[in-house]
């Protein structure tokens, strides 16, 4: 439920963020906001690449700001990977890192890449999002670049404690789930954004209708009392 909610908060954020840019768009100069998930990602490091701002931190529903969106993800100095351009919904999943479609739910890259984010949660409870703590960061202190073959050694330089780790499964359906949650919420508001546009466009029709007769009438009595006279 909790997890749902920071989903919700987050589908809520990106129809403000996207109305109030006209549907979208924006300008170079104005910073867009993106949000990390495989459930919201906290406190994982970000940098700026092209705006030259390093060491940034994700907020508690996984959000990231820049003005240009080249944009790398680390866990401390282990670098998970890159985009070059903000999703169209503004959300990064692994797949999005790796570069891949995002119903590959197989790639290995993808599947241990989700394994290690749920797995340095620090409470590791999943359903309130993931939080990673200072502590693991702080055991990534030498630059290295994410590999799929490796995860078993990342999760022991941070001291994750095995009945945490998650596996294969676990994670990929984890991210799925996070995924069809996503796509859902949207969804909704997405519904309900168009159903609250169909009624205002019908109380304009019915306000101008009522305009109208209140012009003819008002007309007509003008035509009456001119015929009195």
């Amino acid at each position: 439920m909790k997890k749902e909610i920071l989903i919700c908060g987050i589908v809520l954020s990106i129809a403000a963020f996207l109305t109030g840019c006209g549907g979208g768009s924006s300008s170079s100069s104005a910073s867009q906001t993106g949000y990390l998930v495989d459930a919201p990602v906290a406190n994982a490091t970000y940098d700026c690449v092209a705006d030259g701002e390093i060491g940034k931190t994700t907020g508690a529903d996984g959000s990231f700001t820049c003005r240009n969106m080249h944009v790398r993800f680390r866990i401390g100095n282990l670098v998970l990977g890159e985009i070059n351009a903000l999703p169209e919904d503004a959300l990064v999943y692994p797949q999005d890192i790796v570069g891949v479609p995002r119903e590959n739910l197989d790639d290995p890259r993808v599947v241990e890449m989700a394994r290690l984010i749920q797995s340095m949660d620090a409470d590791a409870d999943l359903s309130n999002g993931i939080q990673i703590g200072e502590h693991i960061k702080a055991a990534f202190d030498e630059e290295m670049h994410f590999d799929p073959n490796h995860v078993e050694n990342y999760l022991d330089m941070a001291n994750v404690d095995p009945v945490h780790e998650r596996h294969e499964n676990e994670a990929k359906e984890h991210l799925a789930q996070t995924m069809q949650m996503m796509e859902q919420h949207q969804q909704e508001h997405q519904n309900e954004a168009e159903e609250h546009q169909q009624q205002a466009v019908q109380n304009a029709q019915e306000h101008q209708q009522q305009a109208s007769e209140n012009a003819q009438q008002h007309l007509n009595e003008a035509e009456e009392h001119a015929k009195i006279r």
